[in-house]
């Protein structure tokens, strides 16, 4: 019985080289386009935070907790960068409008509500009817959630800091 040459059906040991070389080149191209693409992002990003958040204007002096919120969404809403980015800095947003307003009577007149969960959802259900688009109304849900969570932890503080003050 004649065996046929397993050497003419073997992949030549050059071919495999070679299409690790094309898929290495591949995946660093790639690799190079993905990281391209995040670096410029990221440029534009800390650009919108230095036109928005250094600004002088801001914090914004002198609102309510209510047009902190919209404040805080809106410029989450407007922030051209990946939503994470975005999302991450809008409970800094939000926590340095509340600072610069009268927070005490407003933490006082919450009460043990900044304790619950369900904190600030009716306030963002009712915020959140005039937007428009699926998309739209999830971020919107984020940001002012975000928003919520940052003033129950402000107002957490500071109710500590009292009990715990000699």
């Amino acid at each position: 019985m004649n065996r046929p040459n397993e050497a003419e059906y073997a992949p030549s040991r050059l071919s495999v080289v070679h299409l690790l070389l094309v898929l290495g080149a591949i995946v660093i191209g790639l690799a190079l386009v993905f990281g391209g693409s995040v670096w410029r992002g990221r440029a534009v990003f800390r650009a919108y935070v230095e036109r928005t958040l250094k600004a002088p204007a801001h914090p914004p002096k002198g609102r309510s907790i209510a047009e902190c919120v919209e404040y805080a969404v809106g410029w989450g809403m407007a922030c051209p960068a990946m939503e994470t980015w975005c999302a991450n800095e809008a409970p800094r947003v939000a926590a340095a409008c509340f600072a610069a307003g009268e927070l005490d009577t407003a933490c006082e007149g919450f009460g043990d509500q900044v304790f619950q969960t369900g904190f600030g959802v009716e306030a963002c259900q009712g915020l959140r009817a005039e937007v428009a688009g699926k998309y739209a109304k999830r971020s919107h849900k984020k940001y002012c959630a975000s928003s919520y969570r940052a003033l129950a932890e402000l107002c957490r503080e500071r109710r500590d800091a009292k009990t715990t003050a000699p």
